[in-house]
């Protein structure tokens, strides 16, 4: 299988100086992430969990919530990301429950629950012996998203590693793109691998956590591509309308995630047309996309 793990820790290596993240006026580059990776893995291993069970990450800097996913890939853990509203819903097979101070206020697992604090990014992890491996067999499940789907009640998706290789490549880059944003959430499949995919393919990820911080962060870094929900993308355009914001560097946005109305998707490909920016919907899923 197409090791995309292995070609982000290959970055690190090879091109430590390059951008790998970015967050407001926050850069982490590949050498930064790789350090933060192998601290955070290091910390995860010694803390003696679970590891057939699920460790859910309540962080709320995206950054540090990706950092911690890649971390327990690299140990061979299976990971659920939680966005905020959704902490008092865990009531699977939790090993643990990685979170930060404000968020394991609010946090209820059936488990234990493990502070992640700064020292987990900034200072170096000793520990004795060598890692766990991280997953042997592609068909072992690596990540846990959580979905209301159609019923309005919170289930998990378990999606297999062999699955995420599929979907994390160069291959999701298609539109091009050297600095992408990506609004989704980690907890979802697509914004897993968006991100995974970013930082396979070499390029610098950026997150945004509003609509304003993202046309901030389109202005400062020039991001080239977008991914977005639907009712992200919405809520975008109107930030641009109000603002009139310049989107000179932005040549593509991709929406997903749910099926948009035909309305909406005409109104924004119009507004995006004046911006020249086309608009790429992949419908509900990765699959079944058109060129707007």
């Amino acid at each position: 299988m197409d090791n995309w793990f292995d070609r982000i820790l290959l970055h690190t290596r090879t091109v430590p100086e390059t951008p790998a993240i970015v967050m407001e006026d926050r850069i982490v580059t590949y050498g930064m992430l790789g350090t933060a990776i192998g601290n955070c893995a290091r910390r995860i291993a010694d803390a003696d969990i679970d590891r057939s069970g699920v460790v859910a990450v309540l962080v709320q800097n995206p950054i540090r919530a990706l950092t911690l996913c890649l971390a327990l890939f690299r140990i061979g853990v299976r990971c659920m990301p939680l966005e905020p509203g959704q902490s008092g819903i865990v009531n699977l097979n939790i090993a643990v429950a990685l979170a930060d101070a404000q968020s394991k206020q609010r946090l209820s697992p059936a488990g234990r629950i493990i502070e992640v604090t700064d020292v987990w990014f900034t200072s170096e992890a000793v520990g004795v012996g060598s890692l766990p491996a991280p997953f042997s067999d592609s068909r072992q499940v690596c990540l846990e998203a959580l979905t209301s789907g159609t019923t309005g009640a919170p289930k998990s998706i378990p999606t297999t590693v062999d699955y995420i290789a599929r979907y994390v490549g160069p291959g999701v880059m298609e539109p091009g793109g050297n600095v992408v944003l990506c609004m989704l959430g980690l907890g979802s499949v697509w914004g897993y691998t968006i991100a995974c995919s970013v930082l396979a393919s070499r390029k610098t990820l950026c997150f945004a956590i509003s609509p304003f911080q993202a046309i901030r962060m389109v202005e400062l870094f020039s991001v080239d591509l977008i991914f977005a929900s639907t009712d992200q993308l919405v809520a975008l355009i109107r930030v641009v309308r109000r603002s009139r914001a310049q989107l000179r560097s932005l040549r593509t946005v991709v929406t997903g995630g749910s099926v948009p109305s035909r309305a909406l998707l005409e109104a924004a490909t119009l507004y995006l047309q004046e911006c020249a920016v086309p608009l790429r919907n992949v419908g509900a899923w990765f699959g079944g996309g058109s060129e707007r």
